[in-house]
């Protein structure tokens, strides 16, 4: 198991990798990336640098916004509660555009495990890691608050991180409009899918 990091703030240029024939990642698959910054810092490559694919450059001050990736449901866990596999798209969305490596929208939703990391009002992207090993990559975007003291949690009531801990939770803000904005209540229902779901 191999652990990889970097950070994305002041991001002038993506590389991204695709595997090769014999590799541990298929010609079809992202292997990695290599991330060159503005300023005197060193590139970092997170994932495996197999194959040049493409390249993303950016603006000086243009901001990394939001991440999605696509990943394969190659494997099963021991459990058989999720699914693992290997990256086959990523998007990158900044503070002016969205760019997709490969380009191809042909890829289907439903196949593959969508992970999907977007800055709100309160939080912004602050490092991307890449964990991976010879069958499957498991990429996380780490968050960062906005404001110095502040603090983000996440409402799991059905523990659902337990039963897919896979997932990349979307976060939903409330936002009172009472004199004292506060929020007085929140009730949680069982998705369609939910393990625990009764009958």
């Amino acid at each position: 198991m191999a652990y990889t990091f970097a950070d994305l703030h002041g991001v002038q240029r993506i590389l991204f990798s695709k595997g090769d024939d014999g590799r541990p990642r298929g010609s079809n698959e992202i292997s990695g990336l290599w991330i060159e910054y503005y300023g005197s810092r060193r590139p970092v490559i997170i994932g495996q640098w197999i194959a040049e694919g493409s390249s993303l450059t950016f603006e000086q001050g243009e901001r990394i916004t939001g991440i999605t990736l696509l990943v394969t449901k190659d494997t099963m866990t021991y459990r058989d509660r999720y699914h693992l596999g290997r990256v086959v798209q990523v998007s990158i969305f900044t503070s002016t555009r969205t760019e997709m490596y490969p380009n191809d929208s042909s890829l289907s939703m439903d196949e593959h495990n969508i992970l999907r990391f977007q800055e709100s009002r309160l939080e912004e992207l602050s490092s991307l890691a890449w964990i991976f090993n010879d069958v499957w990559d498991y990429p996380r975007v780490i968050y960062s608050p906005k404001a110095s003291g502040s603090q983000l949690l996440t409402w799991d009531p059905f523990k659902i991180s337990v039963y897919r801990p896979w997932i990349a939770p979307q976060k939903a803000l409330f936002k009172e409009t009472n004199q004292d904005d506060i929020l007085s209540s929140a009730t949680g229902f069982y998705g369609v899918k939910h393990p625990a779901r009764p009958e």
